[in-house]
């Protein structure tokens, strides 16, 4: 996939705009996906919550996983392990992705978060399952 067809799945998710998340780079096993904070990404002590810096991890994760997948096959994380590493406080978080490896239904990245002036906040390996929907039933 492209970046034209990420960002517009991007885009079709609620979730994703409510985090002002926007994917700016994807090439081959390789995203870069961005986070524009606001005060509702903060915790009570006024610093980004964990959970939105997962959720952009996250994102990055999948999204290099789908720049490798044809047409009719998408992804869904199953696991994630994030470490964080220091306090973000504003500003746009970035994260990028990497493919580490990829095989038939199983792909694992790598994912560095960084802040505005390129401190890693956090690092994340994730685990993609790769589904094909067109042999998939959907969802009740």
């Amino acid at each position: 996939m492209d970046l034209k067809v990420l960002k517009k799945l991007g885009e079709g998710s609620p979730y994703y705009r409510y985090l002002n998340m926007d994917i700016l780079e994807a090439g081959y096993g390789y995203a870069k996906v961005t986070m524009t904070i606001q005060a509702h990404h903060n915790n009570i002590l006024k610093i980004v919550h964990g959970g939105a810096i997962a959720s952009l991890a996250d994102q990055a994760g999948m999204r290099a996983v789908q720049t490798q997948l044809p047409e009719g096959q998408r992804c869904r994380t199953v696991q994630m392990d994030i470490h964080y590493l220091s306090a973000a406080k504003g500003g746009v978080l970035s994260a990028e992705g990497r493919v580490q490896k990829k095989g038939g239904n199983i792909a694992f990245s790598d994912v560095e978060v960084l802040d505005e002036k390129g401190k890693k906040v956090a690092i994340a390996r994730c685990t993609i399952a790769i589904v094909d929907t067109q042999k998939t039933p959907a969802s009740p």
